[in-house]
């Protein structure tokens, strides 16, 4: 027998009960089609999975769906990836190693996974589906499919509207509570600096829809998500005072490069919690990079990672504000150039490492300027609130790395600086610390 049913309506519905069929819940957008032949359902998506089932080819096998909302356990889990990039099949196998790990007693694992056709390196493995699903993911072995039962798929969705990613945390939140909620994003970031013209890497950047997630939107998808224990940024050059402060009151650490991000071992870090649910935040952060040096210190790269205690971010700001208004006082212009000129930078030249440019300065000061000595004892300040109380562990591997302190900062290079000012200004670390009328002083010095 067949029965053909159509459905057209912009809010997901569950077309079939996991209870009913042996398959978790689906939820789409369009026309829907499902197929009856005999007391064995097949569930057909769009052209694929009706072409597949034409060709006797067999449904993929999804673990049970639990009932929701779950009962509330020790850690939740949430993973966001944005695959609508060239980064599409890294994500897959990042989420195929949750698997090796699966949700358990004590810690649920939940995704969204979004894909699309026709970008750089488009991957086609496990069916080649497009749109957006959301996992719970489940203990499976194969490394070559994601058998975690699927509770929401969408046709179509915009990956880079900051909106999409509060919605999947609010939902996460919502069917799996939890003592402590761990977010962890994955995709390309280019840092603070948000892309001047279409199509530039941006942070969360969506290939199909041209859309990106702003600096200033981080804040607004934790401000209407009710934050984070754990913020994990797994994304390029996002360990800045200008984006953690940001997240300053919605998290309460957040672990991140200032230069590029080549992965985090999403398997030992969920092994972690599963075999100690009673783990402290800071011990589960210095665990994550241990995990990252162990991956990655024999690899020849050069690499830093870093765990921030966001609570010390205000005062921070306000040692910065000191500092920087004791420098352009004291107008030791020598120094600031020598510190200009010296600080390691990334791949995106305007960010520096901050400790690196403070400690190049204080070696270069002219100790005989009015104002100097207690310029000095500011700095010294300024490295110990850094050192003692903002950064809670850092690693820093390969020589171009060595002595970064954790967090990095805009330091002008001339290359289009005022553009950069411009949009510094808007930031609430802008705002808050001093640092773009220091970067407009900075600037001019050459």
């Amino acid at each position: 027998m067949y029965c053909i049913s159509q459905y057209n309506n912009p809010t997901p519905i569950n077309i079939l009960d996991s209870s009913e069929a042996g398959h978790p819940p689906l939820h789409l957008h369009h026309v829907c089609t499902i197929l009856l032949v005999g007391m064995k359902p097949s569930i057909l998506i769009g052209r694929f999975f009706l072409a597949a089932a034409l060709s006797g080819a067999a449904w993929p096998v999804f673990a049970k769906s639990p009932t929701l909302p779950m009962a509330p356990k020790k850690w939740t889990i949430m993973v966001y990836l944005n695959g609508k990039s060239n980064l599409e099949e890294n994500h897959f196998h990042r989420l195929n190693s949750l698997e090796s790990a699966g949700s358990d007693a004590g810690m649920n694992i939940v995704a969204e996974y979004s894909r699309m056709r026709g970008q750089d390196e488009d991957f086609t493995g496990d069916s080649d589906w497009t749109g957006s699903r959301r996992y719970y993911i489940t203990l499976d072995s194969d490394p070559n499919a994601l058998k975690s039962p699927v509770l929401e798929q969408t046709d179509m969705v915009d990956s880079g509207d900051w909106r999409r990613v509060a919605n999947f945390i609010k939902w996460a939140k919502k069917n799996f509570p939890a003592e402590r909620y761990l977010l962890l994003y994955r995709f390309h970031g280019m840092g603070w600096i948000d892309p001047e013209k279409p199509k530039g890497k941006a942070m969360n950047f969506d290939d199909e829809t041209g859309n990106f997630t702003a600096t200033a939107e981080i804040s607004q998808i934790l401000k209407e998500a009710g934050g984070v224990d754990l913020y994990l940024q797994d994304v390029c050059m996002m360990q800045s005072l200008e984006v953690l402060y940001e997240i300053k009151d919605y998290a309460k650490i957040a672990i991140g490069a200032e230069t590029l991000s080549y992965g985090f071992n999403y398997y030992l870090l969920a092994s972690a919690i599963s075999a100690s649910p009673a783990i402290s935040n800071t011990e589960l952060a210095k665990s994550v990079l241990s995990t990252y040096r162990g991956d990655y210190g024999r690899s020849g790269f050069n690499y830093q990672l870093s765990a921030v205690n966001t609570s010390a971010l205000g005062d921070m700001a306000v040692q910065v504000r000191r500092w920087t208004a004791a420098v352009m006082r004291v107008n030791d212009r020598a120094a600031a150039l020598e510190a200009k000129k010296n600080v390691t930078r990334f791949t995106n030249t305007q960010y520096a490492d901050l400790k690196l440019f403070a400690g190049i300065f204080l070696k270069n000061l002219h100790a005989d300027l009015p104002g100097a000595q207690e310029l000095a004892a500011e700095t010294r300040s300024l490295l110990s609130v850094l050192d003692n109380r903002l950064v809670l562990d850092n690693i820093t591997v390969g020589e171009k790395m060595s002595g970064l302190g954790g967090v990095s900062v805009y330091v002008p290079d001339g290359n289009n600086d005022l553009w950069a000012i411009s949009q510094h200004a808007a930031l609430n670390f802008g705002k808050d610390s001093g640092w773009t009328d220091f970067a407009r002083y900075l600037k001019d010095i050459n």
